[in-house]
């Protein structure tokens, strides 16, 4: 990639695409080399590792709906890895792609519910155990037992 191609695909995610949004998070994360040909001591050549850039890129793509820069987001909150620890902005994320029906969002809702309501963690497990999730049909199991 080289800088123009850079710009259009920041300029792509602004506008909406979040598949654009994720590339931009993706060279952020792990740094890039861009205009390869100029001299090896050119500054515009590279584009250095910088999680906090990284970070607000994937926010982007997790607020247009992105399953996977939900995950990511919901993860970084949680665990506070490249961000501040923030639950609530964690469940905020987590709840958003729960909303979208994806499956690891339910698990972590049914997983935070366990003790202040078994009954719908249960149903939540149940449903994605009749999905073939292996990861709800232990914790059903283990319930069961």
């Amino acid at each position: 990639m080289k800088w123009p191609e850079l710009y259009a695909c920041q300029e792509s995610a602004n506008s909406g695409n979040a598949s654009a949004a994720i590339k931009v998070a993706k060279i952020y994360e792990r740094g890039a080399n861009l205009n390869v040909g100029e001299t090896v001591f050119s500054k515009r050549r590279k584009v250095e590792r910088d999680s906090d850039e990284a970070f607000l890129w994937w926010k982007r793509a997790a607020d247009l709906g992105d399953e996977q820069a939900l995950r990511k987001v919901s993860d970084e909150y949680r665990k506070g890895f490249n961000v501040a620890k923030n639950t609530y902005l964690s469940e905020k994320y987590n709840k958003k792609a729960a909303e979208k029906d994806v499956d690891w969002a339910k698990l972590l809702r049914a997983a935070n519910i366990e003790e202040s309501d078994p009954v719908e963690a249960g149903d939540i497990y149940l449903k994605l155990a009749r999905k073939n999730n292996c990861f709800a049909q232990k914790r059903l199991s283990v319930a069961y037992l």
